[in-house]
C-alpha cells in the first residue's frame, strides 16, 4: 500500500471518530477548508497530512504506535546509513537536533514526506548522498 493510500485509510478511520463529519456535505466542507480540495483522491501527500492533523485537532484520537507511543524506526541498511551519517554530522556540530524528530524534520524538507520511514529506497539513497556532501562541506567523517 502506498503512502497516500495509507494516509487516506488513516483519514477515513479518524473521520468516524469526529462528531459532525458523518454527513457528506460537512465532510466535503471540512476537506475544502483544510486542504482546499473536496476529495482525498485529488490531494497530494502534504495535503493529506494536513487533513489528518486537522482531524486530530478536531478530536480524533491518535493511534499509539509500537512501544511507548512511538512509531517503529526503520532498520533496513539504507535507513541505518542515513541515521549514522546524521549522527556523524551531529557529532561534528553541524546538526542541532540529533534526535529522530530532528532527522525527520530534515527528511521532510528534503523529500516532502513526514518521516524517514515513509521514504522509498530511491529517496534514502538521495538522502545518503546529500548527507555525505554535507559532511564533506563541514569536514565530518562521511563514509
Amino acid at each position: 500500500m502506498s503512502v497516500p493510500a495509507r494516509l487516506a485509510a488513516a483519514i477515513h478511520a479518524c473521520r468516524r471518530r469526529v462528531p459532525g463529519l458523518e454527513d457528506e456535505a460537512a465532510w466535503r466542507a471540512f476537506l475544502s477548508r483544510v486542504a482546499g480540495r473536496d476529495s482525498l483522491r485529488a490531494m497530494s501527500g502534504p495535503e493529506l497530512g494536513r487533513v489528518l492533523d486537522a482531524l486530530h485537532a478536531a478530536g480524533a484520537p491518535r493511534r499509539p504506535g509500537r512501544g511507548a507511543g512511538r512509531a517503529a524506526i526503520p532498520c533496513d541498511p539504507l535507513s541505518r546509513k542515513v541515521r549514522a551519517l546524521w549522527l556523524a554530522l551531529a557529532e561534528a556540530g553541524a546538526v542541532a537536533d540529533r534526535s529522530e524528530r530532528g532527522l525527520d524534520a530534515w527528511v521532510a524538507r528534503q523529500c516532502g514526506v513526514t518521516s524517514l520511514r515513509f521514504c522509498g529506497p530511491e529517496h534514502r539513497v538521495r538522502l545518503i548522498e546529500a548527507l555525505k556532501a554535507w559532511a564533506r562541506r563541514v569536514g565530518a567523517a562521511a563514509e
